[in-house]
C-alpha cells in the first residue's frame, strides 16, 4: 500500500495530510510538530523522559509509538486521544501501531500548520500604525 493510499484509509483525505511528510523535512516543521506533541502527551498526564528531538520524520514515528500508553492504561490513552484530538472514526480504523504514531503526527501538524496560518493571517490584517 503506498502513503498516500495509506493516508486516505487513515481517514486524512485533505491536501494538508497528504502533504504533511513532505512538510515535516522541514526543521521548523518538524521540531514545532514534535514540540506540539510533547505538550498534549504532558497534558494527559503520559511520563516523559527526557529526549532529543527527532531528526527526521521515522525517528518522529519511534518516538510516538514508544511513547503511547500500553492497552494496560486505558484511562491514560483515552485522555491522550481527547488531548491529541483525534477523530474516533480515524482511531477506529487503525491497526498498527505504525498507524497510529503517523496519525497523531498528521493530527498534530494539523495544530501547529493551522496556528501558523492563522498567525500568517491575522498578522496581514493588522490595521497600518499611524
Amino acid at each position: 500500500m503506498d502513503e498516500q493510499t495509506s493516508l486516505l484509509r487513515l481517514g486524512f483525505e485533505n491536501s494538508l495530510a497528504l502533504n504533511c511528510q513532505d512538510a515535516l523535512k522541514q526543521e521548523k516543521y518538524l521540531l514545532d510538530t514534535w514540540e506540539q506533541i510533547l505538550k498534549d502527551f504532558k497534558l494527559s498526564g503520559t511520563p516523559i523522559l527526557k529526549m532529543d528531538a527527532p531528526r527526521n520524520l521515522d525517528e518522529l514515528i519511534r518516538f510516538v509509538r514508544e511513547l503511547w500508553p500500553s492497552a494496560q492504561d486505558a484511562h491514560l490513552e483515552v485522555n491522550l486521544l481527547y488531548r491529541i484530538d483525534l477523530p474516533e472514526h480515524v482511531y477506529a480504523g487503525l491497526s498498527t501501531t505504525s498507524e497510529l504514531a503517523m496519525a497523531v503526527i498528521i493530527r498534530e501538524f494539523q495544530k501547529v500548520w493551522l496556528r501558523q496560518e492563522f498567525s500568517r493571517a491575522m498578522g496581514s490584517n493588522k490595521a497600518p500604525k499611524d
